[in-house]
């Protein structure tokens, strides 16, 4: 094994590590309804049409599926976690997830619930694991991703990520965006 492979491998564990812990503290998966999740600094309101999931990691505190549009083979998955890091840093991450972009990621900036917010959307061949992070990765062609990063604090950001094929994705945005613009202070 490379010098390189294993500290790699060591900022991953500590990434995971700091993330579980940090996600642990900062949200306790407690939905005041099936679609209102407490975030601790805020409070968000899933669409009614969206079903709630039992998180398929630990570090996720929520997770839902968003009903696959005509045509589409998978639902859309959104998730929820809290955890530090760079605002850049996990945009980058995420544009990462994609083995082929359908061009850069785009990234806007909104203020919601007073806290400002980078809006994420990206698309292209998302490389899936489905069965946590060091399964096997699945190319998924024709996927789109939105993701939302709440800066709540310098040392703690809520990440609200949507993915799944692009006509999916597309028929839930205007729901996706109602409810990242309808975030309430906790």
């Amino acid at each position: 094994m490379s010098l390189q492979t294993i500290k790699t491998a060591q900022a991953l564990t500590c990434f995971l590590f700091s993330a579980f812990v940090v996600s642990a503290m900062a949200i306790s998966p407690t939905a005041v309804s099936a679609e209102e999740m407490d975030l601790s600094a805020v409070k968000v309101t899933a669409p009614d049409s969206w079903v709630q999931k039992q998180p398929r990691s630990s570090i996720v505190a929520y997770e839902y599926a968003a009903p696959a549009s005509e045509g589409d083979s998978a639902d859309g998955r959104f998730t929820v976690m809290a955890a530090g890091g760079d605002i850049q840093a996990n945009i980058d991450r995420w544009s990462g997830q994609f083995a082929a972009k359908d061009g850069e990621a785009k990234v806007t900036k909104v203020k919601a619930a007073g806290y400002d917010v980078s809006i994420v959307d990206i698309s292209g061949t998302f490389v899936d694991t489905p069965r946590g992070f060091f399964g096997p990765k699945v190319n998924r062609e024709g996927y789109r991703m939105m993701g939302a990063i709440v800066d709540t604090s310098p040392n703690m950001r809520i990440y609200l990520k949507f993915y799944g094929p692009k006509k999916t994705v597309s028929d839930h945005e205007k729901a996706f965006m109602d409810m990242i613009e309808g975030m309430k202070k906790s």
